[in-house]
């Protein structure tokens, strides 16, 4: 047990110097050469991760060989503007058409009470000018 110990305490000094055990051998593993690697995280981070917007160089490969396979999705990018567009058009015509509507209802509305407030004012004067024409007796109108 302890000679395990030992020999896995030795495995892991070997490792940080840069050894490796294979199978009971070591092997000396060279050091990453510093050309390669990344000296800030920025130039390490590709654009997209400041916010660029990439496409997979697979994917541009595969749309340089078949650029039949864009017409499926342009052609429902199309159709979606096209409906959409279509849909806020005809809402608008229909919000107008009705706030027409209500215009004229709200002014016939009032129109009519109007017409009302007029009739019942107006058969005031009516009822005097009948007395007068049936006797135009001032004196007699006083009186009552």
């Amino acid at each position: 047990m302890k000679l395990d110990l030992e020999e896995e305490g030795k495995a892991v000094a070997d490792v940080e110097q840069g050894d490796a055990l294979q199978k009971g051998k070591a092997s000396k593993v060279d050091p990453p050469s510093p050309d390669l690697t990344a000296t800030t995280i920025e130039e390490e981070q590709p654009a997209t991760a400041r916010g660029a917007l990439t496409c997979n160089p697979g994917a541009l490969t595969l749309l340089s060989k078949y650029p039949h396979l864009l017409i499926a999705p342009v052609i429902l990018f199309c159709l979606t503007v096209a409906l959409c567009s279509f849909g806020i058009v005809h809402a608008t015509k229909a919000s107008h058409k009705l706030e027409g509507e209500r215009a004229r209802d709200t002014a016939i509305s009032a129109a009519d009470g109007i017409a009302k407030q007029l009739s019942s004012a107006s058969r005031a004067a009516l009822s005097m000018a009948a007395v007068v024409k049936m006797n135009p007796n001032w004196s007699f109108l006083e009186s009552n």
